[in-house]
């Protein structure tokens, strides 16, 4: 069973682990509220707009899942944080930023000792 606090995790996998929980979350938000505007648009746009939320949908389990592992010390979890922040870096301008730091913040010693 993981550790549930974060008092005793370096400041970089705090920084990561609330990074990838809000961007999940806001992802499955935007999910939810372009199912909600599908009502607003023409027909012919339902199929993108249904297609899209699910593609938000899972990108935001992803990235909670991704949190998840850092959390609990998951060996999998450096994979699908540098995954995440490789697709991140196409994100410009702000995507971009946040991948470059979390990038740095995932090589610092403290971080690397955490996650191996």
């Amino acid at each position: 069973m993981p550790d549930l606090t974060l008092r005793d995790k370096p400041m970089g996998v705090t920084f990561i682990i609330v990074l990838f929980t809000l961007m999940g979350l806001i992802n499955i938000g935007t999910a939810f509220l372009t199912l909600k505007a599908t009502g607003q648009l023409p027909w012919f746009l339902l199929p993108i707009t249904t297609v899209a939320s699910a593609v938000l949908f899972l990108i935001g389990i992803f990235q909670l899942f991704t949190a998840y592992t850092v959390w609990a010390k998951e060996p999998i979890a450096k994979v699908l944080v540098i995954l995440f922040t490789v697709f991140g870096l196409l994100s410009f301008p702000i995507g971009t930023v946040l991948s470059i730091i979390t990038l740095v913040i995932l090589f610092t010693p403290e971080v690397k000792a955490y996650l191996s």
